[in-house]
């Protein structure tokens, strides 16, 4: 397919843009892309891409309450403060974890779509540690429905972890 904007070269270029609701396409090839605007091929080729300053860049996106609250806030054991943490990307130590958890949860989520670690599991023992997970989590609805005097549900937990521990 020939280049939408010069019909010279082969369009090796998708762009799809959505303005007031209304979609358009164009098929260009990487000159015409470069000149429109559409394609900043500098940074890729160079290496100078990193993940920091990708993390960086959405760390400054953060608004509102948390990042004012989040200003004094430092790890014991490293010194790092949320702000250089938040222009750099980079925690300075493992404990910084725990010191910018609260913060680190919505940006994890926004990335990987939950704030915990999911992980693969092996094709070898998946129905093991899938079980194992649904019972530690149907034990911890039971703890919670014995705690809020549910009993009823409670006892539909507990016949749960019954069948699941039997291999049902």
């Amino acid at each position: 397919m020939l280049c939408e904007e010069c019909r010279k070269h082969q369009a090796n270029v998708h762009v799809t843009q959505v303005l007031n609701g209304e979609r358009t396409e164009k098929n260009l090839c990487e000159h015409c892309a470069q000149a429109m605007g559409e394609l900043d091929l500098a940074g890729l080729g160079s290496g100078s891409f990193n993940i920091n300053n990708l993390l960086a860049g959405i760390m400054s996106m953060e608004q509102g309450s948390l990042a004012l609250k989040s200003r004094g806030l430092a790890c014991a054991t490293c010194g790092m403060d949320y702000r250089r943490f938040a222009e750099g990307g980079r925690l300075g130590c493992a404990d910084c974890y725990q010191t910018f958890s609260r913060q680190l949860a919505p940006l994890l989520k926004r990335i990987h779509g939950t704030p915990t670690h999911q992980g693969k599991l092996p094709s070898r023992g998946a129905l093991s540690v899938n079980r194992k997970r649904h019972l530690s989590r149907l034990k911890g609805e039971l703890k919670a429905a014995v705690e809020q005097e549910h009993f009823e549900r409670a006892a539909e937990i507990r016949d749960q972890i019954k069948r699941v521990e039997q291999g049902g």
